[in-house]
């Protein structure tokens, strides 16, 4: 009896121990605690930045928000009470309009973080982001004010450029592992943050539409 009990206890340990974060199907809807969602139905979340802080025509409007920025990378946060050192998948639904351009999404940021013009950059640093675009699609996770280390870059061809795309964040143990439209793009190391921001944005004057943003913790 008592082997049984145990061997109750240490199935679900089992089957988590043997997942493949790699394959996209590897979580499935039972393994997965929603922290955060939005569909972009009305301005709920409040994504859109004061009037004439940054950007060009930011509107949320029939299930779509639409961003184009005029100041560098630039993304608008939202807040979540999350754990980014706990184990999460993060998944957007977005489209670039312009071939030279990309959008972005962070996670992880902490609030320090702004835009200062007098210095070009951005200052009080710490998060991790995605660019995609359609030409290639970019993975950062950065560590520090200016000293942007370690950096990573890749392309992919595993997009449909003339339309949406499903853009994966899965964070397990100490990896990430990116997915465009569910396939597999590369796995990079995980550095711990200390932020709760969500951002959604883009590069200068790159027109991004974006249609769902989800975040879950995974086991």
């Amino acid at each position: 009896m008592k082997q049984m009990v145990l061997l109750a206890l240490l199935l679900p340990l089992l089957a988590a121990a043997q997942k493949n974060p790699g394959r996209y199907a590897a979580y499935n809807a039972g393994d997965k605690k929603l922290v955060f969602a939005d569909s972009f139905v009305d301005n709920r979340n409040d994504w859109l930045p004061d009037e004439g802080r940054c950007c060009k025509w930011p509107y949320i409007e029939n299930g779509f928000y639409y961003r184009n920025d005029t100041v560098g990378f630039n993304g608008y946060p939202h807040a979540v009470a999350f754990d980014f050192t706990k184990n999460f998948q993060l998944d957007i639904v977005a489209k670039v309009t312009d071939a030279r351009k990309q959008g972005v999404i962070y996670w992880g940021r902490d609030t320090s973080v702004y835009y200062d013009s007098t210095r070009s950059g951005w200052t009080g640093f710490k998060g991790s982001y995605i660019y995609f675009g359609k030409q290639d699609i970019m993975f950062k996770n950065c560590d520090d004010k200016y000293v942007r280390n370690p950096c990573h870059d890749m392309t992919a061809d595993a997009r449909r450029p003339s339309g949406f795309n499903k853009y994966t964040v899965r964070k397990v143990k100490e990896r990430y592992y990116v997915f465009v439209n569910e396939l597999f793009i590369r796995s990079f190391s995980y550095l711990p943050l200390t932020g709760r921001q969500l951002g959604l944005g883009g590069n200068e004057n790159a027109s991004v539409i974006y249609s769902k943003i989800e975040l879950n913790e995974l086991p």
